[in-house]
């Protein structure tokens, strides 16, 4: 039983979009691309809220999803600089 609800999850993660980049552009406006995409998207930021192992983004427009990022994904200084974002907005 776990294997088939383990196999159900992992086919679920792997058909969500995952981020390519996100790159901050001005206040509270980003790049967003994701990698079924070719081309970046500008979105508007509503808040970011941060844990101590992950970080969620929510977007102002709601055909977008929030995105998690675990800190595991991002090297040090990408997660400081994230973090700093975080702090500031």
């Amino acid at each position: 039983m776990s294997v088939i609800c383990m196999s159900v999850v992992w086919l679920w993660f792997k058909r969500t979009a995952r981020l390519r980049y996100l790159q901050h552009l001005d206040q509270s406006e980003w790049s967003l691309k994701f990698q079924n995409q070719s081309t970046a998207q500008r979105v508007h930021l509503e808040k970011m809220i941060q844990h101590h192992f992950y970080v969620v983004i929510y977007f102002q427009n709601k055909k977008h999803k929030s995105v998690l990022i675990w800190k595991d994904q991002l090297d040090v200084i990408s997660w400081k600089r994230l973090l700093t974002h975080c702090h500031l907005h």
